[in-house]
């Protein structure tokens, strides 16, 4: 796939009603809105190559973005809901790292639960196309009980940063 300007690996949903920005602070402050707590989407590249196209889907419990960009570094100043990462397409290669733990993830690896956290999170990845949920845990929790079939607790190990396939701790 050729890196420039029009190279973004496509969306899950909503090619059609997707918003494309051109300006890397235009989009963090699109995803803030979406999943709070956004300090940049840094360009890794010159910032006039940045482009990113994003779709939002707003259901009852949780809100889904679709979302492909070019090459950026991400900053938050913390993680306040439960969020899931699943890549779509693009490169292969992300990183995340939350306090102390740190994962690679992306298309081929798996994708990330985030833990709630006031802790920084920082990550980088190259082309890519992604959906992000954020959850709400306690609705997970009981739907993973009914689903199960049990009464008693289930923990979903949501209190830490990882894979959801293979983790390769580094």
């Amino acid at each position: 796939m050729p890196k420039g300007k029009s190279a973004l690996p496509p969306l899950a949903f909503g090619n059609d009603v997707a918003i494309v920005h051109e300006c890397a602070r235009e989009f963090t402050d699109l995803i803030d809105r979406a999943i709070p707590g956004m300090n940049a989407y840094d360009p890794l590249t010159d910032p006039a190559a940045f482009r990113s196209k994003t779709a939002r889907l707003q259901l009852p419990s949780m809100t889904v973005v679709a979302t492909s960009i070019s090459p950026t570094r991400v900053d938050r100043w913390g993680n306040p809901t439960l969020t899931f990462l699943l890549p779509i397409a693009g490169d292969a290669d992300a990183m995340c790292r939350i306090g102390r733990d740190t994962v690679r993830w992306g298309r081929g690896l798996g994708g990330i639960v985030m833990p709630q956290t006031d802790e920084a999170v920082v990550g980088d990845g190259g082309f890519r196309s992604h959906l992000i949920w954020n959850l709400q845990p306690d609705r997970l929790a009981r739907t993973a009980q009914a689903m199960l079939g049990v009464e008693a607790p289930v923990d979903l190990c949501l209190d830490r940063l990882r894979l959801d396939r293979k983790s390769t701790r580094l």
